[in-house]
């Protein structure tokens, strides 16, 4: 009978270095915090869009507003996201 594969022994996809910055100008990670503070379900499985989620409940957890559409790109939105990963709420 042939060996099953564990999970635990599943091969890895490639992975690409990415910038924080990066992240929170995808056009996803806003869809993502749009989704969370609207109280939808989740819509999608893409990486930034799950981060932008988390965000969001970081954010509402740390008594923070999430930040709105024109002010993702800016310095605030980048500086929250920063924090969110440095505590490894965000990966």
């Amino acid at each position: 009978m042939p060996k099953r594969r564990r999970e635990a022994e599943v091969d890895q996809v490639e992975t690409v270095p990415i910038t924080i910055a990066e992240i929170v100008s995808d056009p996803l990670f806003g869809r993502g915090i749009d989704d969370y503070v609207a109280g939808r379900a989740a819509v999608s499985t893409e990486w930034n869009y799950e981060r932008g989620r988390a965000f969001a409940a970081w954010c509402r957890g740390r008594g923070h507003p999430a930040p709105q559409p024109e002010k993702r790109a800016g310095g605030a939105a980048l500086r929250l996201a920063t924090l969110a990963f440095d505590e490894g709420a965000l990966i």
